[in-house]
């Protein structure tokens, strides 16, 4: 069997310690775009780390694929290095995972928060239309309701 090396490079920064350095609600200004490394909790993986702006000073935190969908719908774009200098909300949520006790940390919008479930949900943003109900045509219409057979 062949092994690959796992290499962890060293970051500029230590990672952000939830409760510590981001609380839920904190504003947080966005450092650099996304550095792709291998996951520290399962090597076979990679994550996104992308550097913020705490209150203890410059920090990364994991960007999660539900982060990402947020903040590429409030930046207006896809190239988290358009991102950069832009101010992020920060919402942790406590949830189990695999029988651990963990929280979750997202990074959305100024006006995003948490749902009684604990996921990320924008109160000010217009749900999304349903379809339109179609409407049975009448007789006027050049149907006659006694020519159909239910």
């Amino acid at each position: 069997m062949l092994h690959t090396r796992n290499e962890y490079s060293q970051l500029d920064a230590p990672f952000a310690e939830k409760k510590k350095d981001v609380n839920d609600g904190d504003l947080v200004e966005i450092l650099s775009g996304g550095i792709e490394r291998p996951n520290r909790f399962d090597p076979a993986k990679t994550q996104v780390v992308i550097k913020i702006k705490t209150k203890n000073g410059a920090r990364y935190i994991g960007l999660n694929p539900k982060s990402v969908n947020i903040l590429i719908d409030e930046f207006k774009s896809n190239d988290d290095s358009t991102w950069i200098g832009k101010t992020a909300k920060v919402l942790l949520s406590p949830t189990t995972i695999g029988g651990k006790r963990v929280i979750v940390a997202y990074l959305v919008g100024a006006s995003w928060e948490l749902d009684e479930y604990g996921e990320p949900v924008n109160p000010g943003a217009q749900p999304a239309q349903e379809e339109d109900i179609p409407i049975i045509q009448t007789e006027e219409d050049g149907i006659n309701m006694e020519d159909v057979p239910f």
